[in-house]
């Protein structure tokens, strides 16, 4: 996070960073341009949000995509599915990964490539209006009653 933070000093962009649990935001040297919490409402966030930065987790993913915005993937752990997330943002041209140990200056250069990509807010915008056709719930029930009316033991 601290990289992350870094890499956005002095970039003309008001930067709001949530921890988690796992990091004390007191131990982050935040630049003027940006607030840190240990959590934040993501959802009152999101609709004025021009780019999310994340690990790659699908919950943070999924809800920044719904909302039509572009991300770029840190995965932190290779052994999970962040390195596979990070991959379809890439290949569905609605954002960017780089790798975790990704210095100040690449992360600087990543986010104010995106932030300047029409291509990549065209097709997180597309993508975030198909998300919100669809009632996840609703699509959920009707997958988990088409498999078990297959004959499927819902334990299966």
């Amino acid at each position: 996070m601290q990289s992350i933070l870094d890499g956005l000093a002095d970039l003309p962009v008001e930067v709001v960073v949530t921890t988690g649990p796992a990091i004390d935001p007191a131990v982050l040297r935040a630049p003027a341009n940006a607030t840190v919490h240990r959590w934040a409402d993501h959802g009152a966030l999101l609709p004025g949000t021009a780019l999310v930065i994340g690990h790659g987790g699908h919950s943070t993913t999924a809800r920044a995509l719904a909302h039509g915005v572009p991300l770029l993937v840190l995965p932190m752990h290779p052994m999970m599915d962040q390195p596979a997330i990070g991959a379809a943002v890439t290949r569905l041209g609605v954002g960017r990964a780089l790798r975790k140990s990704a210095g100040p200056a690449e992360i600087r250069a990543a986010v104010t490539a995106l932030l300047a990509s029409t291509a990549d807010r065209t097709a997180a915008t597309r993508l975030g209006a198909e998300i919100r056709e669809h009632d996840g719930a609703v699509r959920a029930v009707d997958l988990v009653e088409a498999y078990v009316g297959a004959g499927a033991s819902p334990r299966s």
